[in-house]
C-alpha cells in the first residue's frame, strides 16, 4: 500500500514524528522509496531521504500541507486526534504499559479538552486508580473504538512506512 502525498496524509505523518511513532531508519527507506517511483518529486521528500533528524521532515512536511491547503482548501486531519492514534500505536507495539500511555496522553493536553469524542485522560486514570478489574482492557477497547476511522488510516500508513524498509517484515 503506498501513502498519498496530499496535505492529509502529510498531516498523518507529521503527527507520527511527532508522537515518536517513526524513527530515521523508518522515514528514511520509505521517502527514498517514494523518490524512486515517483516523476516529480516534492521537496519535502528529497529533504526527509536526506536528514536524521525529525524536526527537519516535521518542518518540510508543514510548508508542504500549508501550501496544499493554500492551494486547494484540503486541509489536515485533526492534530490532536492524529497524535492519540500515534501514542496508542506506541502503547499497542509495547513502547508504554496503559498507565504510562494514559499519563502521557494527560499532560500532553492538560490545558485542553481532548479531542472530539473521546474521554479525559484524566477521568480514565481515576477510573483506573479506583478500579480492582481489568480496567484497562476496557479502557482501551473504548478509545480504539472511539478512534477507529482514523486509527485505521494511520495504522495502515504507519504499515506502509515500515514496509519500505529493507528486509522488514511487518506484523
Amino acid at each position: 500500500m503506498t501513502i498519498g502525498l496530499d496535505a492529509a496524509s502529510c498531516s498523518r505523518l507529521h503527527a507520527m514524528l511527532d508522537a515518536g511513532l517513526l524513527a530515521d531508519t523508518h522515514w528514511i527507506p520509505w521517502c527514498d522509496a517514494q523518490i524512486e517511483r515517483l516523476a516529480e518529486i516534492p521537496c519535502w521528500l528529497i529533504e526527509g531521504s536526506m536528514t536524521h533528524e525529525p524536526g527537519v521532515l516535521q518542518a518540510a512536511l508543514m510548508n508542504h500541507i500549508r501550501a496544499s491547503v493554500e492551494s486547494n482548501g484540503l486541509g489536515w486531519e485533526d492534530p490532536e486526534r492524529l497524535e492519540v492514534c500515534c501514542y496508542f500505536l506506541r502503547y499497542k507495539r509495547g513502547d508504554w504499559d496503559w498507565r504510562a500511555l494514559l499519563f502521557e496522553l494527560y499532560y500532553m493536553g492538560e490545558d485542553e479538552p481532548p479531542p472530539a469524542g473521546l474521554p479525559s485522560m484524566g477521568d480514565m486514570l481515576r477510573d483506573l486508580d479506583a478500579s480492582a478489574g481489568d480496567m484497562e482492557r476496557e479502557q482501551a477497547a473504548e478509545i480504539q473504538a472511539r478512534l477507529a476511522p482514523t486509527l485505521a488510516q494511520v495504522e495502515s500508513d504507519y504499515r506502509s512506512i515500515l514496509s519500505a524498509e529493507p528486509g522488514s517484515a511487518v506484523s
